[in-house]
């Protein structure tokens, strides 16, 4: 049973119908609104201690062949609910509730127990009658009876809150658009989605093809209930393969121009679809020296479709036709360098297999390994987390941890005493490599800068920070790259 009525969702109608009194509006709990009834018709309240609110309504006597109804609009995407039951002739005496003029239900019969009923509105203005009517078999004495009338909102269909994922160029996407009904629709009302997606039976599924911000509007709807609009915006990236940190280097693989490669179902990185004629490839930037390895293997046309790892531009090994996983090392010199694996097909041969090479496990070992994968993490995407530790990669170089090794964790805690503002560096070589700086402010809006020195004898990183007055005020440090 519903708990109140909306008030506001009540409207005066129909000519040549009177408002009935409080009284009759009382015993069915409808309080002030306004119902009304056939000319010259008043129900009898019957007050019964036993019943909500202390009463209930009873039509009064009418003829033969005569009946009486009462009314009241209400505004759609609403429920009403009532109790109602007959004490007349059975199918002479009729008690009947209607929707904007539609019979919905029909009781007679000698009844002792009250019935409740409740029916879903549809959105729009919509007007309620229940009418009594006798035939010429009936007796006058025949009545109806009606309480407990409420009316209450519904929930239009509507989505529910979820976190709507952004995707990446040539990387599979899937999401379930989830709404409040099991068999609510959802469909496109305006705009276009991200260029490679549909909308099939609420799940936005497919690969993207184009980078960008895509901005849709979604219709979502279940029968009998109020529709509703949802504006979504989906941000498809460029793919960098730092996504993918189980890969082993994070962020530190990139995508090369034209490139399509992905993560398929297996968590490996495999090239995406290609023309003959046409190569697509990613790049690991290194530091040596060093050496980089990974497994690798190829399904494609032998002999003419190649699987290709290069230092530099030079190639260092080569891999076509059908192969299972293989380890392969390349040497890193010192300096920086830059590997880059690439899948390519022959212009005139018909592709074969799978048409693809994929890639897997990559590391990093040698002497440099840890500050050089660590460097190449922080200057190629300082403000990501490789590690997904929540330590950006910057910070993680800062203060001597790895952005690549989940076990090592950046812990940046600053604190502030006698007007210093300070955060531990144990190793401070590389504080001139970054810029720091240090901020406070007492609204969260407005900040103020101050310069942050490293004091070795300390080993801390120092911000001079005088004291506000404030009751509250906060502090923090930021670093990025020179």
């Amino acid at each position: 049973m519903c708990k109140n009525i909306l008030l506001s969702s009540i409207l005066l109608v129909s000519i040549g119908m009177s408002q009935l009194s409080s009284n009759v509006l009382n015993a069915i709990e409808l309080g002030d609104a306004s119902l009304v009834g056939t000319s010259g018709t008043e129900w009898e309240v019957v007050v019964d201690t036993s019943a909500v609110g202390g009463s209930y309504l009873a039509t009064e006597a009418i003829g033969l062949d005569e009946s009486t109804e009462i009314s009241l609009t209400v505004a759609g995407g609403s429920v009403v609910s009532f109790d109602w039951r007959t004490d007349s002739e059975e199918f002479s005496g009729e008690f009947t509730f209607a929707i904007d003029g539609v019979d919905q239900e029909t009781i007679s019969g000698r009844n002792d127990d009250w019935m409740t009923q409740s029916y879903v509105l549809a959105g729009g203005t919509r007007t309620l009658t229940w009418t009594f009517a006798l035939d010429s078999d009936a007796f006058e004495s025949d009545r109806g009876y009606l309480d407990n009338v409420f009316i209450d909102g519904v929930s239009p269909a509507a989505l529910l809150a979820q976190e709507y994922l952004n995707g990446h160029v040539n990387s599979p996407y899937h999401l379930n658009l989830q709404s409040n009904y099991e068999d609510a629709e959802v469909s496109i009302l305006s705009g276009a989605l991200p260029t490679g997606l549909e909308l099939d039976n609420g799940v936005l599924v497919g690969t993207p093809l184009v980078a960008g911000d895509f901005t849709f509007t979604l219709s979502v709807s279940s029968e009998g209930v109020p529709s509703s609009e949802s504006e979504l915006t989906v941000s498809i990236a460029e793919t960098e393969l730092g996504q993918f940190s189980g890969l082993g280097l994070g962020s530190s693989i990139m995508m090369a121009s034209g490139s399509n490669w992905y993560l398929d179902s297996e968590s490996a990185l495999r090239s995406g679809v290609i023309a003959g004629g046409e190569s697509t490839g990613i790049m690991i930037p290194m530091y040596g020296p060093s050496v980089l390895e990974f497994d690798w293997k190829v399904d494609s046309t032998e002999g003419f479709d190649f699987l290709t790892v290069s230092l530099d531009g030079v190639a260092q090994e080569a891999i076509s036709g059908y192969t299972d996983w293989a380890r392969v090392s390349v040497v890193i010199p010192a300096g920086y360098h830059e590997v880059t694996v690439s899948y390519a097909r022959d212009e005139l041969v018909e592709a074969q297999g799978e048409d693809a090479g994929y890639l897997d496990n990559v590391t990093v070992t040698g002497y440099m390994n840890a500050v050089a994968t660590a460097r190449a993490e922080a200057y190629i995407s300082p403000e990501q987390d490789a590690d997904r530790d929540g330590g950006e990669n910057l910070w993680e170089y800062l203060l001597g941890t790895s952005p690549v090794d989940l076990a090592e964790r950046a812990v940046i805690t600053p604190a502030r005493s006698s007007g210093i503002l300070t955060l531990p560096l144990a190793d401070g070589s590389r504080v001139d490599e970054v810029q720091l700086k240090a901020y406070s402010t007492v609204d969260l809006q407005s900040v103020t800068e101050y310069s942050v020195a490293y004091s070795s004898e300390n080993a801390q990183l120092e911000a001079l920070i005088p004291d506000s007055g404030e009751e509250k005020e906060y502090y923090y440090y930021s670093v990025s790259l020179e």
